[in-house]
């Protein structure tokens, strides 16, 4: 009996211990777990990300051009067309949709004295955003016309972007 007593006290701490140096560390542990996996699925993931992005097709009344603001990081691709936000936000719906975007959530902006001035779709495809976004861009100030009508401080038209997000884990 005498010697087990002494391993008793010693095991009973040690084991103490033991759950919880795990109890502190399992955190980091599973967190470093993951960014390994996500590390690993990454190149995949990017892949059909660049797919969807690039299988993304709008009606013919959209119009390709080049994205007037510089690289955001990711893709980016732009259109313009002469319609309002609130006829557009079914396009952009159906052309997500189409390419297989998760989780799809749409709205559209308005704002008052001026109706509906940007439309937004938003999904995922494989746990990263991708979201079509349509607005009616402001005039240069030189442009606008004098008086408080702020309907004529935005430009005829839309753009339309495309932006999918492809940064690393």
């Amino acid at each position: 009996m005498s010697r087990t007593r002494p391993a008793v006290l010693i095991a009973v701490p040690l084991s103490l211990a033991a759950v919880a140096f795990t109890l502190w560390m399992g955190p980091y542990w599973v967190d470093a777990a993951r960014q390994v996996v996500a590390e690993q699925r990454w190149p995949a993931q990017r892949a059909a990300i660049e797919e969807a992005a690039a299988a993304v097709r709008l009606p013919d009344v959209y119009e390709p051009v080049p994205c007037p603001t510089p690289d955001l990081g990711g893709i980016q691709r732009c259109w313009r067309v002469a319609t309002t936000a609130t006829e557009a936000l079914p396009d952009l719906e159906a052309a997500l949709e189409a390419v297989g975007v998760a989780d799809l959530l749409s709205s559209v902006q308005r704002l008052d004295g001026v109706g509906a001035v940007g439309a937004h779709a938003f999904g995922v495809v494989e746990g990263r955003a991708v979201q079509l976004m349509a607005d009616r861009g402001l005039r240069d100030p030189a442009e606008r016309p004098d008086g408080t009508d702020r309907s004529q401080w935005f430009s005829e038209g839309l753009l339309v972007r495309l932006l999918a997000d492809t940064t690393a884990p």
